[in-house]
This record gives structure tokens, C-alpha cells and sequence, in this order.
């Protein structure tokens, strides 16, 4: 026996120049810190040894070598020869790998990896790790000293293989028969073939997955991750925070305590959960779960489904968890038990789904849809298509998307978003907030609460409900007050139309171009700044308008005759008015062109009185005014002294100069008339009447 050191200071420069001078039996020693070679061991009986800084050294044997022995405490790759080996590990952690023949492995003190490489055996495989593992026939067997090797790597190939495992971490892949699989407390790691495999492992924090077979398996306690395939699947971990994946088959997925997610592909499922908050997710096929105790959450994922689902939460409560359902009718449905939060998404149907108290997630992606989050902050998205979103109580977030959409927030504050199309909004706590951009329908708030709120991007917002007070925004808004009670409505900025009811309202257009409607009732109607315009329904009613606030309109449809308040320029009959009164300024007045007969009297202002073709009254009142009249028997009617100097076009037969005591004149011979062209003058000391087109004669006047 010959010692032969290896490395930079010693006779050879490697061990594979050390093996070329060796002879069976001798020893090779390699320097400390020499490291990064592979060699091949040709000799029988040899000894290879090293120190733990000597890294990365793969020792291959050769054919004919009965034993080898590693000595020392470096960590070696050994790799056994197709005809078989005894090996004998050293202190180091070693890897040791057989595939072929009938070999011997005794791993030594270190902390040894074992690989039993029988993925081209064709008949079963038997063993475990405290013994040996067998291809039936012989042709391939490893015998293990027991307590010597660590963690074992195993694997096979397409026979019905029997597979057991101690504690340690351990990598277990067989092939394609039906297989049994038992491994022991560690960090597991088991792959399944194509057959109906048992997998069973102990505690410890395990990666299982099977393949398309109908396959059994049950994880120990710790976080295990198992995956089924295709096949009727039986998948089950113990207590510990487990992901339990089940593929498309029909399988009965189980859990024990811990926080587990848990999943079912298309196939039908029975699901059982344990305590702890758990995360359940279900496509589709014919499925149950119980969530059991614990904070959980079901995630239905329908959304590759063209049918109509309905469902919801049947009964229970936040403290129990919630039983309910959902259904196409056909190929999916599921029914729950214990489930306190829900994430529903649904397809391109007709869906209506019902949550409960817990923070839900409802999606309703095509399809014209109906989700109700109830209590929780939940999010609501009905996707494509004219949904109806109900948040209930809580924060909830609710995405109407593309369609013409009615959301209603509920208790809470609420963020909601309407998308493209004509949305309706239900607005039920002041913290509520509308998202609206631009061109995207024409949209409308209902307000069930008094105060301000942001109503950016919504084209028409109403009071309903108890509330009594609307404020609008700065954009171009229609502004409704409450049909049930009177209201205030304030359109802040912009040119907005704000709509009064048949109560007494106050209508405030505010900054803006407004367009202020009554309705009915006795309102108080403020223009603000800009040009507006008043339709005011009850001769109660009273217009405010400031001096310079710009040119504004009075448009009165209600019967009576109507104030048309200070600082208004224009007014007009429509509809069932008869009679405006003006004001100081100089003002418009257009009678009713509807045939009613109209009563328009002027102020102190110059004002302008258009006719109609009824017999209307005319007051021009102090000023120099202009009468138009529209060829009925009207009377311009004079009712006190002094108004100036007018002028009458349009005077047609039966229509009269009238001159009441009060003005002064009380007979036809008190007036100096001259006539010319067609034309009269009417002359009372400093006060003059033009009229155009028409040769007056004392029959064309009424005194008294």
C-alpha cells in the first residue's frame, strides 16, 4: 500500500495523475484547499482522502472495483460503475449515486445524500432507507448501512413501484406504474408518474405532485405543497399552512389547521377545509366545500363560462362563515359552507350573485350583470354590459366598466366608477366618490344626502330619498331637487340647468350661464353671475339678480301676472302666463303667442312691449318705451302722468289709446293730434305718443 499526495506541493499535480502511478489499494491523499477535479478511480480497494476545504472533487469508479473507501472529512461526489460498487463514505458530506448493478453503500458520519438512479429499471422497485432498494430480478439493487446516509434521492422507472423513506429531505420521482410511496419526517420532495399513485409523507414541509392517475395522497403536518393531475385525485395535508392544487379530475381535496389555499380545476370536487384562513378557488364542474372555522375566502372563477349564474349567500353569518351557492344550471356548480369572504368571477352571461358581510371580490366580465356586495369592503366590476352594482355597507369599490351601468354605494364611503355608457349613481354617504371622464355617457347621480359632493364628470345629478340639500360642481351639470319635499339646490360653478319640483324650492344657478326651472311651487330663484335664463311656473315665485351680474331672462308659464324682480332684462309669456310686471330697469316684455291675451306692464325703465295677436294690454309706465303690437284689439293703456315720450308700431283696428283719471287726461280735447304720412302724433304738453301706420280719429280713444 503506497500513499500518493495530490496537489501543488506534492508529487502529483492531480488525483488523476496520482491514479495513473497507483496500484489497487494504495492511497490517495490530497493537500488541504486543493479542489475542482473529476477523476476516475481505476484500482480496487483504493482509498481517497482529503480535508473539508478540498471542494468540489467527483470521484467516478471504474468497472471492476469491488470496494472504495473515502477517508478524511472532504465532501466527495462518488458515482458508482455499471457493475456494481462498495462504497464507504468518509466524515464530509458526501454524494453518492448508484444506478446499475448490485452495489453497497455504508455513507460514513458525514451528512450524506444518497442517489438510487433507477429510472431505466422496467420492473418494480422495492425498499426503503434503512436497507436496500431492488429492481425485481436483481438486476439493480443498492444495500444501505443503516444510519449512514442522510437524505436519499430516488429514482425509477415504469414498474409498480414500492418506495419508503426514514427522516431526512428527501427527492422521490418514479415512473409510470402504480405506485406506493411512503415518506418520512423532512423536507420532502415526490413526483408521481402517469398511474394511480399512494403518496403518503411525514411532517415536514413536503412538494408532492402526481400525475394523470387516480391518485391518493396525504401530507404530513408542516407546509406541504401538493398537486394533483387529471384523474380522480384523493389530495390531503395535515394541519400546517398547505397549497393543495387538484387539478381538472374529480377529486376530494382536504386540509387540516393552518392558513391553506386551495384549488380545483374543472372538475367536480369535494373540498374540506380545517380551521385557519384559508383560500379556496373553484372553476368549474360539480363542487362542495366546506371552509370549515377560520377567517376564509372562495374564489369561483367562472369567468370562462358563456351561461347565465345565479347564487349568492343562502344563510349564516360572519362569525360561522356563510352557506350559500352558485350555478349555471349545467356544467358548474358549486355550493359552500363556512365561507365568510367571497371572490366571484363570472362570465359572458346573464349573472345575478348575492355576497355577504365579508370583504368580497364580485366580477362580473361580460354579460348584463346584477352584484350585490351586501356588508364589507368589497369590490364590485361588472365588466362589459349594463350591470346593477349594490356595495351595501362598508368601503366599497365598484367599476360599472362598459355599458350603461346603476351603482349604488350603500352605507359607507364609497369610490364609483361608471365607465363608458349612460351610469346611474346612487350616492348614500357624503364620503362618496364619482369617477366620470369625460365623454363617457351621460350619466346621473341620485343624492339621498344633504351637503356637497363631487359630481365631476356626472351630467345630471337629482335629490332623492330624505335628502334636502344639492350642491353641484364646477362643470356643466343638470341639478334636481327632490320631487317628494321642498329643497335647495346650489349649481356652484359653471353653465348648469337646475330643475326645481312642485314645492317651494331654492334654485341658486350661482357662477355660469344657468338655466333655473321652477317646476312649481313658490320658489326663490338666484341667477348669479352670467346669463341666465328663469322659467318660473308660480306668479308666487320671486327671481333674484343683482345689478351687473349679467343679461337675464324670465320666462313665466304659470297663470297671473308675474314680478319679474330687479335687475332682470328680458321677460316673456309662454305656456298659461298672461301678465309681467317689470321692474326699474329697461326692460323686454313679450306677451304669450299661444293666443292667450296678455297683460304687460312696464316699469320706470325704457322698455320695449311686444304684443300679441290677442287683445293685450299695454303699460308702458314712466319712461320712454316701445310698444309693438301683433294686429289684435290691443289697449295701450296710460295710468299716470309723466311717461315720456312712445312709440306705437303695429296699431291695428280695435285697438285703443286709453287714458285712466289718474293720468291726467280725462277727455279727448285736452290732446293735440297731428297726422302725417299716415302717421299720428299724440301730444299732452311735454308727453308724446308716435304712432306709426295709422291716422288716429277720437273714436281710437277711452277716457276714464
Amino acid at each position: 500500500m503506497t500513499i500518493r499526495t495530490v496537489g501543488p506541493a506534492s508529487a502529483f499535480p492531480n488525483i488523476a495523475a496520482a491514479m495513473l502511478a497507483a496500484n489497487a489499494g494504495d492511497i490517495v491523499q490530497i493537500e488541504s484547499g486543493y479542489g475542482q477535479e473529476s477523476a476516475a478511480v481505476t484500482h480496487n480497494g483504493m482509498t481517497v482522502t482529503g480535508l473539508a476545504s478540498s471542494t468540489g472533487i467527483v470521484l467516478q469508479l471504474g468497472t471492476g472495483i469491488a470496494t472504495f473507501t473515502a477517508g478524511g472529512t472532504a465532501p466527495f461526489t462518488i458515482l458508482d460503475a455499471p457493475d456494481g460498487n462498495g462504497i464507504v463514505g468518509n466524515a464530509g458530506d458526501n454524494l453518492i449515486t448508484v444506478s446499475n448493478g448490485v452495489d453497497a453503500v455504508d455513507g460514513g458520519a458525514g451528512i450524506d445524500r444518497l442517489i438510487v438512479d433507477y429510472r431505466q429499471a422496467t420492473a418494480a422497485v422495492t425498499g426503503n432507507s434503512t436497507s436496500n432498494f431492488t429492481e425485481a430480478g436483481g438486476l439493480r439493487s443498492v444495500t444501505i448501512t443503516a444510519g449512514t446516509i442522510e437524505h436519499f434521492t430516488v429514482l425509477t422507472g415504469a414498474g409498480a413501484d414500492t418506495i419508503t423513506t426514514g427522516a431526512g429531505d428527501d427527492t422521490i420521482d418514479v415512473g409510470g406504474g402504480a405506485n406506493t410511496v411512503t415518506a418520512g419526517n423532512g423536507r420532502n420532495s415526490v413526483t408521481g408518474g402517469s398511474g394511480a399513485d399512494t403518496v403518503t409523507t411525514g411532517d415536514g414541509d413536503d412538494i408532492i405532485s402526481v400525475g394523470d392517475g387516480s391518485n391518493t395522497v396525504q401530507g404530513g403536518q408542516g407546509f406541504n405543497i401538493i398537486t394533483g393531475g387529471s384523474g380522480a385525485d384523493n389530495l390531503t395535508a395535515l394541519d400546517g399552512g398547505n397549497v393543495i392544487d387538484g387539478g381538472d379530475g374529480t377529486n376530494t381535496l382536504t386540509s387540516g389547521a393552518g392558513d391553506d389555499i386551495i384549488l380545483s380545476g374543472y372538475g367536480s370536487a369535494t373540498i374540506s377545509a380545517g380551521a385557519g384562513r384559508d383560500v379556496i378557488t373553484v372553476k368549474a364542474g360539480m363542487v362542495s366545500v366546506e371552509a370549515g372555522a377560520g377567517d376564509d375566502r372562495l374564489i369561483v372563477d367562472y369567468s370562462a363560462l358563456a351561461t347565465a349564474v345565479n347564487g349568492g349567500v343562502t344563510g349564516g353569518g360572519l362569525g360561522g362563515g356563510y352557506t350559500g351557492y352558485a350555478s349555471d344550471g349545467g356544467v358548474a356548480t358549486v355550493v359552500f359552507v363556512g365561507t365568510e369572504n367571497l371572490t366571484v368571477s363570472l362570465g359572458s352571461g346573464n349573472d345575478t350573485f348575492a355576497a355577504g358581510d365579508g370583504i368580497d371580490v364580485l366580477a362580473g366580465n361580460g354579460g348584463d350583470d346584477v352584484l350585490n356586495g351586501a356588508g364589507g369592503n368589497d369590490q364590485l366590476s361588472g365588466g362589459v354590459g349594463s350591470d346593477q352594482l349594490f356595495g351595501g355597507g362598508g368601503r366599497d369599490t365598484l367599476d360599472g366598466g362598459a355599458g350603461d351601468d346603476a351603482i349604488q354605494g350603500g352605507a359607507g364611503n364609497d369610490l364609483m366608477v361608471g365607465g363608458t355608457g349612460n351610469d346611474g349613481y346612487v350616492v348614500d354617504d357624503l364620503g362618496d366618490v364619482i369617477v366620470e371622464q369625460t365623454g363617457e355617457g351621460v350619466d346621473t347621480a341620485f343624492v339621498n344626502v344633504d351637503g356637497w359632493i363631487n359630481l365631476s364628470g356626472v351630467e345630471i345629478a337629482r335629490l332623492s330619498g330624505a335628502a334636502v340639500l344639492l350642491y353641484g360642481s364646477h362643470g356643466d351639470e343638470d341639478l334636481v331637487a327632490n320631487q317628494l319635499q321642498a329643497s335647495t339646490v346650489d349649481a356652484m360653478g359653471g353653465n348648469d340647468v337646475v330643475w326645481g319640483s312642485a314645492f317651494n324650492d331654492v334654485l341658486n344657478g350661482n357662477l355660469g350661464d344657468d338655466i333655473i326651472r321652477g317646476q312649481g311651487g313658490m320658489d326663490q330663484m338666484f341667477g348669479g353671475a352670467g346669463n341666465d335664463q328663469f322659467v318660473v311656473f308660480d306668479a308666487g315665485s320671486f327671481v333674484h339678480e343683482n345689478a351687473g351680474e349679467g343679461y337675464d331672462v324670465v320666462y313665466f308659464v304659470g297663470s297671473g301676472t308675474f314680478d319679474i324682480g330687479a335687475n332682470v332684462e328680458e321677460a316673456r309669456l309662454a305656456v298659461s302666463g298672461t301678465g309681467l310686471l317689470g321692474n326699474a330697469g329697461d326692460n323686454l316684455l313679450v306677451g304669450n303667442n299661444s293666443g292667450l291675451a296678455s297683460r304687460l306692464v312696464g316699469g320706470g325703465g325704457q322698455d320695449t312691449l311686444w304684443g300679441t295677436a290677442a287683445a293685450d294690454t299695454l303699460v308702458g309706465g314712466a319712461g320712454n318705451d316701445t310698444f309693438y303690437s301683433q294686429g289684435g284689439a290691443d289697449i295701450f293703456l296710460y295710468d299716470a302722468p309723466g311717461w315720456g315720450i312712445d312709440q306705437i308700431a303695429g296699431f291695428s283696428p280695435g285697438a285703443r289709446l286709453q287714458f285712466s283719471a289718474a293720468s291726467g287726461v280725462t277727455q279727448f280735447n285736452q290732446l293735440n293730434l297731428n297726422i302725417a304720412n299716415g302717421n299720428t302724433q299724440v301730444n299732452y304738453g311735454a308727453e308724446v305718443i308716435l304712432v306709426f301706420g295709422a291716422a288716429l280719429s277720437a273714436t281710437d280713444f277711452i277716457f276714464g
